[in-house]
């Protein structure tokens, strides 16, 4: 659902610091994450919990607002999406919890 936000495919594929002219960017996100690799785990049944599931989309976008800033133009895309995520995450754990 997240990929397939308006600004979402800002965050699907791995920042390629080379093709972008970001030369530091491996200096300053010593995580990198981005959906398709989230994705990929989820289809790949790597979580073994939510809380891991969890922990790699905030990363995602925290990278992003880490390396770009806050108020920059992907900063602020990737706090919406942020948002979004977190809204529909409590959701989900709501209707776990419910079964």
């Amino acid at each position: 659902k997240l990929i397939n936000h308006p600004c979402g495919w800002v965050f699907k594929d791995p920042v390629d610091p080379v093709e972008l002219g970001l030369p530091d960017y491996f200096d300053i996100v010593e995580n990198p994450m981005d959906l398709g690799l989230v994705e990929k785990k989820l289809e790949n049944g790597v979580y073994k919990d939510m809380d891991a599931f969890e922990r790699d989309t905030k990363l995602v976008f925290d990278n992003a607002i880490l390396y770009n800033g806050e108020n920059s133009d992907v900063g602020e895309m990737a706090k919406d999406i942020l948002n979004v995520f977190e809204k529909e995450y409590k959701n989900l754990l709501k209707g776990m919890s419910c079964s």
